[in-house]
């Protein structure tokens, strides 16, 4: 089993009874999961947006990563 535990943008994965967790920020968690599991993750933004309406606006990691919106 895999325990994932969130403190603000740090997530920590490990599996049971592992004693050295990789910890990740929430983005690159996000970011891998969109890339490699298309359709479940689709299906978790999808429970997001019925849990919270408010936040259909709001892009995808990799897409909030591409569009910076700087200037050269």
């Amino acid at each position: 089993m895999i325990n994932l535990k969130a403190n603000g943008k740090w997530v920590s994965i490990s599996y049971d009874g592992d004693k050295d967790p990789i910890v990740v920020s929430a983005e690159v968690l996000l970011t891998f999961l969109e890339m490699n599991y298309p359709n479940e993750f689709r299906e978790l933004l999808e429970f997001r947006d019925e849990k919270r309406p408010d936040s259909r606006s709001l892009p995808s990691p990799l897409q909030a990563q591409n569009n910076t919106g700087g200037t050269r």
